[in-house]
């Protein structure tokens, strides 16, 4: 899925201007150990279904660090879901 808007702090932390995420596949921010996992393919799978996730998300900043965010990920559905 493409990341349709970023605020500012998550921008600093992760060292990206907005428009370097906008636009661009989630996976982006995804360390390698997660980008195939079971966990993550799980959690697309439950939005593709309606749910909205919940929890602690490890995601790679641009420099390589990994930084670990609590969040949520909602469904932005249209009127044919």
């Amino acid at each position: 899925s493409n990341i349709i808007a970023v605020n500012s702090t998550f921008c600093n932390i992760m060292g990206y201007q907005p428009e370097e995420l906008i636009g661009q596949h989630e996976r982006i921010l995804l360390p390698y150990d997660e980008e195939d996992s079971t966990k993550h393919k799980i959690m697309w799978q439950s939005l593709r279904e309606g749910a909205f996730i919940e929890g602690e998300f490890k995601r790679l900043a641009k420099n390589g660090k990994v930084h670990w965010f609590k969040g949520t990920y909602n469904p932005i559905l249209d009127l044919n879901n």
